[in-house]
């Protein structure tokens, strides 16, 4: 514990379970960091870091222990969904390293393993997609028809179809007549009322 200590390494937060550590982690260090969409994400990982490893302190904590509970979650999970969840662990545990409250980092040691699903969103394929900007050009009254051309044209996300306002529409002279470009200023969160930009 003396040559511990010598090391920088903190001793009282070793005594802590890794989802207590994992929750502070989340609300004191991330929630600033991210924005709120992310935010959302480090609160649904911490449920499943409550749910599988429990009980477990920081310093009894260790590469095998963790793949274990990640391969349990992986049984009935999607192989994306265990990295997703992972990525989360290993940015935290190499926090904890950081600060002393582990003794070495792991994380490199596991991997995510889950079931390897079919793709479920395929891109179209560029007949499909003629197909379809030929049906938004002709029914042209529906807006959301218009959003979804523009995002055909432009490949602006979600977030950012949203964002648009009509100040940031910029008329532009070319060779070929009047045209127009959008100045992307803002994304838009389909689950919060905050935008970034």
């Amino acid at each position: 514990m003396k040559l511990s200590k010598e090391r920088g390494q903190d001793l009282a937060h070793q005594l802590t379970t890794f989802p207590d550590f994992f929750r502070n982690w989340i609300y004191l260090v991330k929630k600033g960091d991210a924005c709120e969409t992310t935010f959302q994400n480090y609160e649904r990982a911490l449920s499943v870091v409550e749910d599988l490893l429990k009980d477990i302190k920081l310093k009894d904590l260790n590469d095998i222990i963790v793949q274990q509970k990640m391969d349990e979650y992986g049984e009935t999970r999607s192989q994306k969904t265990v990295h997703e969840v992972l990525l989360k662990i290993k940015n935290s545990l190499r926090d904890a390293h950081s600060r002393g409250y582990i003794t070495n980092d792991f994380t490199l040691l596991v991997k995510a393993r889950g079931k390897k699903l079919n793709k479920r969103n395929k891109a179209l394929s560029i007949n499909d997609m003629k197909k379809l900007r030929n049906y938004v050009l002709e029914n042209s009254e529906d807006e959301f028809n218009v959003l979804i051309l523009t995002a055909l044209e432009t490949g602006m996300r979600r977030g950012e179809l949203l964002g648009i306002r009509p100040e940031y529409l910029h008329e532009i002279q070319p060779i070929k007549g009047t045209q127009y470009e959008i100045a992307v200023r803002e994304s838009i969160s389909p689950t919060s009322s905050g935008t970034e930009l």
